[in-house]
């Protein structure tokens, strides 16, 4: 669980995110994720942050690596492990960030 500087709780379960307005109670629309299904469905997801800048870091544990979302523009950036890039995030497999 992560309680970000707006107030929202995101819960990382084994099998998506659920964010909830802590002031409201009400469940927040999480389509913007649905066509990354790939990515927040069924991964077991462990990790949440939120940045200085206002972005959002998942991590999972099931080998999809990290996840950048940037709430501004909507758009979400993948991170895995590339074995023959040395620049790369060194495991798929994110704990904590």
């Amino acid at each position: 669980m992560y309680c970000d500087s707006k107030g929202y709780l995101w819960i990382g379960t084994d099998i998506g995110i659920n964010i909830i307005n802590i002031k409201t109670g009400e469940i927040v629309d999480t389509s913007i994720l649905d066509e990354y299904g790939d990515v927040f469905i069924n991964n077991n997801i462990r990790a949440i942050y939120e940045d200085s800048e206002g972005y959002y870091w998942v991590g999972t544990l099931t080998e999809e690596g990290m996840v950048k979302i940037d709430p501004f523009s909507r758009k979400i950036t993948k991170y895995k492990n590339i074995p023959e890039d040395e620049t790369s995030i060194s495991s798929n497999s994110i704990r904590a960030i």
